[in-house]
């Protein structure tokens, strides 16, 4: 029985042998190669499927609509209806200065960017924010309950270190009272916190 061996067979054995032992380097590269050829097919697929694409835009328009105007809610506008009542917005009035006073000044911020500019003015009218213009914009609405959360931080920080100062003093509050009402604002303490305005 004879074995007939063509140099082609031979040649395929060894190439097939030398690929088998390849080094790290040469792995590596074939691996680059590969990963080009890839991208060069998935760049033709795609230009394929975008020339397609526009060619069933134009033969069939009404199965494609537009839809960037329907993602995108329209901007509420400041003589548009509340879309919260004044006891919901004296709750988070609240909760805002809760906030404030725990030293989370970016979700206070947050909070009051996220209104609408309907639920942002029946919020500065039930703090009595002195407004000052008919329309006024979503800064000077924002920048008016910013004052007031921060005149509640200073009013809660005297009252409690009022409270502390007759505690110290063991009772005897004779006469604190004139003096404490005597004192002007600015001796409130300085590290209370403070929410910056708008800029």
């Amino acid at each position: 029985m004879t074995f007939r061996i063509s140099g082609a067979s031979v040649l395929s054995f060894f190439v097939r042998k030398a690929k088998m032992f390849r080094t790290l380097e040469e792995e590596v590269k074939e691996l680059v190669k590969e990963l080009r050829e890839l991208k060069d097919v998935l760049h033709e697929v795609s230009t394929r499927l975008g020339h397609i694409e526009a060619r069933a835009k134009r033969a069939f328009p009404a199965a494609f609509p537009k839809a960037s105007s329907a993602l995108k809610p329209p901007a509420s506008k400041l003589t548009d209806p509340p879309t919260i009542s004044p006891e919901e917005a004296l709750k988070l009035y609240d909760e805002l200065v809760i906030l404030a006073k725990e030293g989370d000044k970016g979700k206070v911020q947050r909070r009051l960017e996220e209104l609408g500019l309907p639920d942002l003015s029946l919020l500065s009218r039930e703090l009595g924010v002195a407004l000052g213009k008919s329309k006024p914009s979503r800064k000077v609405l924002i920048n008016g309950v910013l004052g007031r959360i921060n005149e509640s931080i200073m009013l809660s920080t005297s009252s409690l270190r009022r409270q502390l100062e007759q505690q110290d003093g063991g009772g005897d509050t004779s006469g604190s009272s004139v003096e404490q009402t005597d004192k002007p604002s600015s001796t409130l303490s300085p590290e209370s916190p403070r929410i910056d305005s708008v800029g």
